[in-house]
């Protein structure tokens, strides 16, 4: 008897909530902010999982693009509750929106996203506690992923309702270029010295993100209606400005508002055509003639059908000029890094270990066995120093990363806190995001094994790339048979030249990292002249095709000698580490773009103490430095 009545008063909660979230309809669609897709969409793929469902109450619900139909938990309490959205594709995202009832949310929670073998991280401030919202827009530096959940541990009556889960793109990059091709600075950016304030700030939307250059961030007003409503960005000094662009998000557009300027001594006044009214579009721009100022402001009298006003970005834009050096943009450095890892296995003995560095899957948890180079954090120490620390390093790729318990795709990610894509055994990181990538196993004639796994980014070159459309064009992959009897000569070099024809533009920096597997200097480096077996992986004709193919040896451009610079990046089939015979067989050739450094690392031992006496990889690591366009 009991239980019965709990089921119905449970179903009249749950339809009270329906009642109370009104007669206003908003429709969550796959395009909310200009250019942006809603990937979690059922439309698109999505696929609801949840840890329990109310009957009538699905998963499919929390996708289905109508925030007043919601998912519901089966039972109350019994936390953690979860619901996630699976669209089945790696797709780069920076936004999630989560939509719950009024007055019965989710009052604690997680907003997380899938990285790769059962583990979620949480997006940048996706933590959440005390919830009263009936939305919440988390915006966060670009992440790759196929999935998104919310992991729930408090709720207003224990029941977990949310009404739509959304994961968006990152938006396009705004182009601030007028007609003709002239280039304009937007001098309300932070980055330019902009500050943004604002009359009433909900604490989750604070006003600078009205100007961090990210329209798929905002600011929100704290109170509905209660107009009006304002919202300014401060550049400090006095600036001659001749357009302002004001970004909304579809769905949340300004009704009524006035753009206004600032002058000295007098305060605020309209701008010419800044008054709107009756509008409904995502992006207002207002032109003017040249006006000198220091800063512009939002005066809203009316923010539409909730009374809450929302802006994603207000830019400020200063007379165009044109390009610099006829039209070509200026060249600017970047490095991008390459290690072959090895699996984290490391090799010689390690001392405070108890023995060698083991691959065993269980050695991170098994007390009687040693534990390997990644388990005790050996590896770690060259990435911190020679990737993660550099800020100029904006993309690392790694071969034969494969093992599951300890040094997996995901547990680099996590400790770089990177974005990461893998195939096969191969990995590429992203410092800022990938803004397009595909993974591609590319078999050639004679057994599986010949063929070779190899990824392809584009890499966002800093944090504000989305938005300029800044990238470079970045491929890792680790050859596996160079020259394989009767494919012919080169068969996978040619293969991958196929491919970066097909997806890479020219005139954008084009970086290669990998494993080649084979020796192509021209001429014998003197570590390994001496040794009779050099002759099966010398194969210079396969450094002649890339040259041919518009590449440069990276390492080779800085140090074009053998003699003082052999550079060699390998043992030869695993001897010694130190002493005994080395190989080059691992490169990073560039291509539209001037290579002007070139570093290895792990070709010496570093750090202090009798745990780091062990090498973490019996290959050395590559650093290269490029400036292009």
């Amino acid at each position: 008897m009991s239980s019965s009545i709990g089921l119905r008063r449970a179903a009249a909660a749950l339809c009270a909530a329906v009642l109370a979230w009104g007669a206003a309809s908003l429709q969550v669609g796959a395009q909310t902010a200009p250019g942006t897709t809603n990937v979690a969409l059922v439309a698109m793929g999505g696929i609801a999982t949840p840890s329990s469902s109310y009957p009538g109450y699905d998963a499919a619900l929390v996708n289905d693009g109508n925030p007043q139909t919601f998912w519901a938990s089966a039972q109350p309490g019994g936390y953690p509750h979860r619901i996630k959205v699976d669209w089945g594709r790696l797709e780069t995202i920076s936004r999630v929106d989560v939509h719950t009832p009024p007055g019965q949310g989710v009052v604690d929670f997680r907003v997380q996203y899938w990285v790769d073998q059962g583990y979620w991280a949480d997006v940048q401030g996706g933590g959440v506690t005390g919830n009263q919202l009936a939305l919440l827009t988390f915006s966060f530096p670009s992440v790759t992923t196929r999935a998104v959940r919310l992991l729930i541990t408090a709720t207003a009556d224990g029941y977990s309702r949310v009404g739509e889960l959304a994961a968006f793109t990152v938006p396009p990059p705004p182009s601030g270029i007028p007609p003709g091709g002239a280039v304009s600075k937007n001098v309300a950016l932070a980055s330019n010295g902009g500050i943004g304030a604002a009359s009433v700030t909900d604490p989750f939307h604070p006003a600078a993100d009205v100007n961090d250059g990210s329209p798929g961030s905002m600011w929100a007003s704290a109170f509905a209606f209660d107009y009006p409503h304002r919202i300014k960005v401060d550049w400090g000094e006095l600036k001659t400005i001749e357009r302002v662009r004001v970004q909304m998000l579809e769905g949340h557009t300004l009704a009524a508002f006035n753009v206004q300027y600032w002058i000295d001594q007098v305060g605020w006044n309209d701008l010419p055509g800044g008054a709107v009214t009756q509008n409904q579009l995502a992006v207002v721009n207002v032109a003017f003639p040249p006006t000198l100022t220091r800063a512009v402001r939002l005066l809203i009298t009316d923010a539409a059908w909730d009374g809450i006003s929302r802006v994603a970005e207000l830019e400020a834009f200063e007379p165009a000029a044109p390009p610099t050096g006829g039209g070509t943009p200026s060249a600017r450095s970047f490095k991008v890094g390459y290690w072959n890892l090895q699996y984290g296995t490391g090799i010689s003995a390690m001392p405070n270990m108890g023995g060698q560095c083991d691959a065993a899957p269980q050695n991170e948890y098994g007390a009687q066995t040693p534990l390997n180079a990644w388990g005790i954090g050996h590896v770690q120490v060259y990435l911190d120093r020679h990737v993660k620390a550099d800020s100029e390093v904006i993309a690392f790729g790694g071969s034969e990363v494969a093992n599951a318990y300890t040094m997996s795709a995901s547990a680099i990610s996590a400790h770089l806190g990177w974005p990461v894509i893998n195939q096969r055994e191969e990995v590429l990181l992203a410092r800022h995001g990938f803004r397009h990538w595909e993974g591609r196993y590319l078999p050639v004639c004679g057994p599986e094994s010949f063929g070779m796994g190899a990824l392809y980014g584009q890499v966002w070159r800093t944090a504000d790339g989305a938005r300029t459309d800044d990238y470079v064009h970045v491929f890792s992959t680790h050859f596996r048979h160079p020259d394989a009897g009767s494919c012919g000569q080169d068969p996978q070099g040619i293969a991958l030249r196929q491919w970066i024809a097909e997806v890479a533009s020219a005139g954008r920096p084009t970086v290669i990292i990998g494993d080649l597997n084979t020796i192509v200097e021209d001429s014998l480096d003197p570590k390994i002249q001496s040794f009779g077996s050099y002759q099966s992986v010398l194969m210079p004709h396969h450094m002649a095709a890339w040259r041919q193919a518009g590449f440069v040896d990276a390492y080779r451009a800085v140090y074009p000698s053998t003699a003082t610079h052999p550079g060699m990046t390998s043992t030869w089939h695993g001897g010694p580490y130190y002493g005994g015979l080395w190989k080059r067989i691992d490169y990073a050739l560039v291509k539209d773009a001037v290579v002007t450094g070139a570093q290895l690392f792990n070709e010496r031992t570093e750090g202090n103490g009798s745990v780091y006496n062990c090498a973490p990889s019996d290959h050395a690591g590559i650093v290269v430095t490029a400036a292009g366009p």
